[in-house]
């Protein structure tokens, strides 16, 4: 099924690939996500740790805290193989703190030495191209804790590269220098130290039994539970933390014969998605925190945000068009942080291959009380912002961020806002995720 472009829009699970690609420097895009409404208290979190700095080998693992939301999908709109989700009102949401994801380093790339091209998953997210040459690796996810009243989720996604994805050099965007994966200097567009990773797992069943493209029964429903999740270091920029995103969706649907095979009847698919953004690294050591409140120490940090909007019921990717779109200065002697999201943009007239960005009306103003390592806070939004230094306007929400690598060398975070933005109509919704350093 060639339905990557409706998947985008689906679940928005499969637009980081595509965003990463048009969201200007450092920022690409990040799988959709949306919130509810947030309250205004928030307590101290707890920051992610793990031992994934740019040393960590396959299967060291990384968690941090989180922000999720379920969201009921009502149907599709549009046609076959370019659609739309149709969402109804939000529902459960993480509290304020206590939401964590777990990563598990992505293994080294194998050659897949067989593709069936009649056997694809029936949500098809760019996965498998008959006639190349592909590599796979894997990576273990976990959200627990996560909305309230839900279930917690885990998977073992699977990311599909093609071989010409990895090179030894990159000039301009255009790849150079063609390598064996998993050799001294062989990188690819795909990898890193957890960045890059966008992985996914599905499972289609009919009538309790598991079926695939090739058998399934067009004529009966059918139950799909697809999953997909990612890490991003922002292309390298951060060596001691990372940022990411994890989709739970569950479908029923009918389907429809198309020129492309099987695809979901638009007017016959219900469900729901859980989604949501997190963080996570080597934590900064509580001896090094004291050094820099004894110290008066203060730092600014610059990086950039992937996130999503939900405006009425309808949900888009968000993120930093322009490097820097994040800014957060850090007074540690006071403990406090204080910082803005801007340079904000969303993606318009996609297709499977690209998207339009187009800015937005409004940013995000952080502040937020440090406490050890980790920092939490509320969240607004300003005006149309460019550059930081813009005032709250209105909204409320949460923040919870902490303090990663030597000396407190980076910093990342999480954030959720809800209320009315400044040049839209309606309520807004915004979740998402940071990465900084000094």
């Amino acid at each position: 099924m060639t339905n990557s472009a409706r998947m985008a829009a689906l679940m928005a699970a499969a637009s980081a690939l595509v965003l990463a690609g048009c969201g200007g420097g450092g920022g690409g895009g990040g799988p959709a996500a949306t919130t509810t409404t947030a309250t205004t208290t928030s307590t101290t979190g707890t920051t992610g740790t793990g031992t994934t700095g740019t040393t960590g080998s396959a299967g060291t693992s990384g968690s941090g805290n989180s922000f999720y939301v379920t969201l009921p999908i009502t149907g599709l709109t549009g046609t076959p193989g370019n659609t739309n989700p149709a969402f109804g009102p939000p529902g459960n949401q993480s509290a304020a703190t206590g939401s964590t994801t777990t990563v598990i380093k992505p293994t080294a790339w194998t050659q897949v030495t067989t593709i069936d091209p009649n056997n694809q998953d029936m949500v098809d997210y760019a996965k498998a191209h008959p006639g190349d040459l592909l590599y796979s690796r894997t990576s273990s996810v976990a959200m627990t804790n996560g909305p309230v009243g839900a279930t917690s989720s885990s998977a073992t996604l699977t990311q599909w590269a093609p071989a010409s994805s990895f090179f030894t050099s990159q000039v301009n965007g255009v790849n150079s220098g063609a390598c064996t994966p998993n050799s001294t200097g062989c990188k690819s567009a795909f990898n890193g130290n957890f960045g890059g990773f966008q992985g996914g797992a599905e499972a289609a069943t009919q009538n309790g039994a598991p079926v695939t493209q090739t058998t399934v029964n067009i004529n009966q429903p059918v139950n799909i539970r697809h999953q997909e999740g990612s890490a991003n270091n922002l292309g390298g920029y951060l060596q001691d933390s990372y940022i990411g995103q994890y989709s739970d969706q569950s479908l029923t649907a009918k389907l429809i014969t198309t020129a492309n095979g099987p695809d979901l009847d638009p007017n016959n698919t219900t469900g729901s998605v859980t989604t949501g953004f997190y963080f996570a690294g080597n934590a900064t050591p509580t001896a090094d925190m004291t050094t820099l409140k004894s110290g008066n120490v203060k730092a600014t940090y610059t990086g950039a945000f992937q996130g999503t909007q939900l405006v009425g019921s309808t949900a888009s990717d968000i993120f930093s068009g322009n490097f820097p779109g994040v800014t957060l200065n850090a007074d540690f002697g006071k403990g406090t942080v204080a910082g803005n999201v801007y340079n904000l943009q969303t993606a318009t007239n996609c297709t499977s291959t690209s998207c339009t960005p187009t800015p937005l009306s409004y940013g995000l103003a952080v502040n937020g009380t440090i406490s050890g390592n980790s920092y939490s806070g509320t969240t607004s939004f300003t005006g149309v912002a460019t550059a930081p230094g813009a005032a709250a306007t209105g909204g409320t929400g949460n923040l919870l961020g902490g303090f990663f690598g030597a000396g407190a060398a980076e910093t990342a975070g999480v954030v959720r806002v809800t209320g009315t933005a400044p040049g839209v109509t309606g309520t807004t919704s915004v979740i998402g995720a940071y990465g900084a350093k000094k």
